[in-house]
């Protein structure tokens, strides 16, 4: 932000900024270097199954693509990771919201995942999570049934299918992610930050088209 916010220098530059929270907490900044994600961050836009399934057969030549997506829907993982996530990100958001002094998004995805399978988030400590929030904001007379029925469509929190999971951080979902594929192809070695660029090497990025075309635009009004 620092950066967006100095003199140009005679430099044409755009700032993209990750989306985290700031629209729901109305902390966006509005200049005309600024551009917005309108997913949680960078990494929500390099899930793509296809990409994916490449990133696993380079790591593991002896498998094809065809082998790959037999063994492993990516489509379903992430869908299925994003449903047990709605209601965690939703409590980070009221932590975040209030101020309630409790460790949100920081905290790493093993915090929550379950202690056998760690590619799956274990209820259990989700809820343990959310009494907490009930909790604390209950101390600042905030009704927690209110603020989720509020937020229940950002967070997709009554939704049974076809979650865009725009409010859940994609590094979490990698993190899961990575796991998951380590456990299943013996894919190791790879740390979380090495394979989101490999993966993002296989990715088209589709996901950004719009991002493009709104920088595009801001470089030609600015020229």
């Amino acid at each position: 932000m620092q950066h967006a916010q100095a003199p140009s220098q005679g430099r044409q530059s755009v700032h993209i900024l990750d989306k985290d929270f700031d629209d729901l907490l109305g902390a966006t900044v509005a200049l005309p270097t600024v551009v917005y994600l309108d997913r949680y961050c960078i990494e929500n836009y390099i899930l793509e199954p296809l990409a994916i399934c490449r990133f696993i057969v380079a790591e593991k030549p002896t498998l094809t693509e065809t082998a790959v997506k037999m063994r492993f829907n990516v489509e379903k993982f992430l869908r299925e990771s994003i449903a047990d996530l709605r209601s965690l990100f939703f409590c980070f958001f009221l932590v975040q919201k209030h101020d309630l002094q409790m460790p949100n998004t920081s905290q790493s995805v093993a915090r929550f995942s379950h202690g056998r399978d760690r590619w799956r988030i274990e209820s259990t400590r989700v809820k343990q999570y959310e009494r907490r929030v009930v909790v604390a904001v209950g101390h600042k007379n905030i009704d927690f049934a209110t603020e989720r029925r509020a937020y229940a469509s950002a967070f997709e929190l009554n939704r049974r299918k076809r979650f865009s999971g725009a409010n859940i951080s994609g590094k979490y979902l990698l993190a899961l992610l990575l796991l998951r594929i380590t456990g299943l192809f013996g894919v190791r070695g790879t740390n979380l930050d090495s394979a989101t660029y490999r993966i993002a090497e296989y990715c088209d990025l589709a996901g950004l088209r719009k991002l493009e075309e709104q920088i595009t635009k801001l470089l030609v009004i600015r020229s």
